[in-house]
């Protein structure tokens, strides 16, 4: 007796049509930015500083930023990290009050979203 693949068969068709539909080639490129005013740094306290940056995208959407702060110009060892989203809204202007820094240390910050590095 054999058995029919029907409901297997129906099914595996639906899955490949779905994962087909979802990738589309009119999908849009990935949003990039430019980061164009580089970064900046400013009221700081003996464990803490502001970062903000400023970018633009490539298209008008919200945009999450990841940020880094080093004990080198490498960035080999993070002293903090972490994201940012920022929007039209706030004219593409992130900013992140960093804390848990120790006190007469040098640090290097930076931002990036994607391949995309600040200065």
């Amino acid at each position: 007796m054999s058995r029919s693949p029907g409901p297997r068969l129906a099914l595996a068709a639906l899955l490949l049509t779905t994962a087909l539909a979802a990738c589309s080639k009119d999908d849009p490129p990935p949003t990039t930015v430019t980061f164009g005013h580089g970064v900046a740094s400013g009221d700081p306290l003996a464990d803490r500083v502001i970062l903000w940056t400023h970018v633009a995208p490539s298209r008008q959407e919200p945009v999450t930023l990841e940020w880094q702060v080093a004990t080198s110009a490498a960035f080999t060892t993070l002293a903090a990290s972490g994201a940012a989203t920022t929007s039209a809204a706030a004219d593409y202007t992130a900013k992140v009050d960093v804390t848990g820094l120790a006190a007469g240390t040098t640090y290097w910050y930076r931002f990036r979203h994607g391949d995309q590095v600040s200065p």
